[in-house]
Formats: C-alpha cells, structure tokens, sequence
C-alpha cells in the first residue's frame, strides 16, 4: 500500500499533548509577536514531555524557548529547543568536519501547533544565537528530522 502524500497547502508538521497536526501554507510567523530566551532544564522538560510525541526530554545543555509576547508584559512558552550532546561523538566530527567538542545537537524541537508558518526557522536561528552566546566553543549543531506522517 502506497503512502498519502500530504496535501501541498500543508507546511509544518507540530505535536500538541502528543497529537500532530500540520500547520496551513499560507500562515506566515509575525517576528514582532514573539521572543526567544534561555530557559531552565525543568521548564523545558514540562513543556516537551506535555506535548512531544515521545513524552520525553534529552539531556539538554541549553534550552530556548519561544514565547508569544502578550498583553502586559505577560508571556506564553509556545516552543522549545533544547540543545544536547549527540548519541554518539562521531555525528559531529562525521557531519560537520569539527572535534565533538565544538559541537551539539538539536535533540527537541516543539512548537505549539497555533505558531504560524516559519516558526521553526525563525526559532532556530535564534536559539542560535542564545547558543553560541552561552556556549561560545560550539561551532555548529546537527538536526535529525521524523518524516512528515
């Protein structure tokens, strides 16, 4: 039996409280709605736990999280990249040329399913940034991606 293709108005593939659901094409993320910021490992690991598939945390070296900026100052965690040691020393060395030391992986990445599109792009590129601040020896990330359904 052949698998479905997904329909093409369809972009990103988000969980929420383990279910997924794909966010609309035509949805464009609004950079000024949102922050992203260093968080701890246990505000992290709740929020991942509640809502990725898997129910589970890595053991994270840093973790950012996406926040809608709301009314009065008052924020809503929406995401969370969590930044980990690979399951092996070779992948960095294997996929990015550099010492394992100087290297990580992006072992979560959730975002609420209502973010609009090119949240993760956006996401990631600051987490990045939080990343290389509080870590500066990490030089490159690697991403490991599930199939789309």
């Amino acid at each position: 039996m052949e698998t479905p293709t997904p329909p093409r108005f369809l972009r990103s593939q988000r969980w929420r409280e383990r279910r997924q659901r794909l966010v609309p094409n035509a949805s464009i993320i609004d950079p000024r709605e949102f922050s992203v910021d260093v968080i701890s490992r246990a505000d992290a690991a709740a929020y991942v736990k509640r809502s990725h598939y898997t129910r589970s945390y890595v053991a994270s070296k840093m973790a950012a999280g996406l926040f809608r900026n709301g009314k009065g100052g008052v924020s809503q965690l929406v995401g969370v990249a969590a930044f980990s040691n690979p399951m092996t020393s070779a992948v960095i060395p294997c996929h990015t040329g550099l010492p394992a030391s100087q290297g990580l992986d992006l072992g979560r990445l959730v975002l609420d399913h209502d973010v609009a599109g090119n949240g993760e792009s956006y996401f990631v590129a600051r987490a990045w940034k939080l990343l290389r601040s509080e870590h500066p020896a990490i030089q490159a990330f690697t991403a490991f991606a599930d199939p789309l359904i």
